[in-house]
């Protein structure tokens, strides 16, 4: 028997957490350390913790969120996506306290690179994000964030 899990999704942007609408409007809803402590209290499976404009601002990973996070004591498994260009910043992300990476810019551009990744870090590490929407003609899309498309 399947068992389900519960992962709880930590939209950040301007290093706020935030409710995404459409890809196009945020809500503010707090600091991600708040967030993710809560999120650890409620006993859920996973935490994913993903940075929305890292990637399209060509910023790396967040490295300090990440060890700030897995060093405040949460015992819940974190999966981490924003920012990572190449095997070296995955294994960073890794390093710093994440137990996956998820892979979302990086699938438009360079599927090689996502490939060394998967070969360095485990296929069991790494996971790729495909964020969807529907448009008016209620077709469903694939959002490419640095495009805006």
């Amino acid at each position: 028997m399947l068992k389900k899990r519960l992962t709880g999704a930590v939209t950040i942007k301007n290093n706020l957490v935030v409710q995404s609408f459409g890809y196009n409007h945020y809500l503010p809803i707090g600091k991600p350390k708040v967030v993710v402590e809560n999120l650890d209290r409620w006993g859920i499976d996973e935490i994913f913790i993903q940075i929305i404009d890292r990637y399209s601002n060509r910023l790396g990973p967040n490295i300090e969120l990440i060890e700030e996070i897995a060093s405040s004591g949460i015992l819940t498994p974190i999966a981490y996506a924003g920012g990572i260009k190449n095997e070296t910043q995955a294994a960073e992300v890794i390093r710093a306290g994440a137990e996956r990476v998820c892979i979302d810019g990086l699938l438009h551009e360079n599927l090689t690179e996502v490939k060394k990744i998967s070969s360095r870090l485990g296929a069991q590490a790494v996971v790729g994000c495909l964020p969807v929407g529907v448009d008016n003609n209620g077709e469903i899309y694939w959002y490419n964030y640095l495009t805006k498309k």
